[in-house]
């Protein structure tokens, strides 16, 4: 147990310190434990599990104007399932990245490589800052993989209560084992789903 908690603790400021996000893009697969983002390799299983989480909360997600999902990282991928599977039929899906930079090849190759139609690209937007979304404009808001990464969590929630529309949900499915998959002291999870009323 003790090791493994220096294995964990090595790896991850290794991880912090000594790669770019860049490289663990393009090589963070050939890395001991490491393991990529699941939107810059599969988006479906992302969506999936959203869905899994909504249909207990009795959301249906196609009936919704607008999703805002924060931290997307440097592709749209996630969005272009979302809507690839019906996701806000009548509305948009805003995509939040405020610190990743845009990869738009990686993002292009997803896209043609998964099969979606053009008319997907439509639905989606791409933002790098929460104040170009209006307030009480959104009916729900996702994260998958991100809140356990945030260093002001209270200024976070702040933006999201101030777009979000009053009695609408947040389902945020965060993951302590930062991406280091086959370390036994990290390899659960904690997931739940917010509903928020202000």
């Amino acid at each position: 147990m003790i090791l493994s908690n220096i294995e964990y603790i090595v790896l991850r400021l290794i991880r912090r310190f000594v790669f770019t996000s860049e490289f663990l893009i393009k090589y963070g697969k050939y890395l001991p434990y490491y393991n990529v983002n699941l939107n810059q390799l599969n988006p479906i299983s992302i969506i999936s599990e959203y869905k899994k989480y909504l249909n207990i909360a009795k959301i249906d997600p196609m009936g919704l104007v607008s999703i805002l999902e924060i931290g997307v990282g440097a592709t749209n991928s996630t969005g272009y399932e979302m809507a690839h599977q019906g996701f806000a039929q009548g509305g948009k899906i805003f995509m939040l990245e405020p610190y990743t930079v845009f990869d738009p090849l990686l993002d292009n190759k997803l896209f043609t490589t998964i099969g979606y139609d053009e008319a997907i690209r439509n639905k989606v937007n791409r933002l790098t800052n929460i104040s170009g979304i209006k307030t009480n404009s959104v009916d729900l808001i996702l994260s998958n993989s991100v809140l356990e990464h945030v260093e002001d969590f209270l200024d976070l929630m702040g933006q999201l209560r101030r777009v979000l529309k009053p009695k609408e949900y947040m389902l945020h499915i965060v993951d302590y084992r930062d991406h280091f998959l086959n370390i036994p002291i990290i390899s659960c999870s904690f997931q739940r789903i917010f509903g928020i009323s202000f």
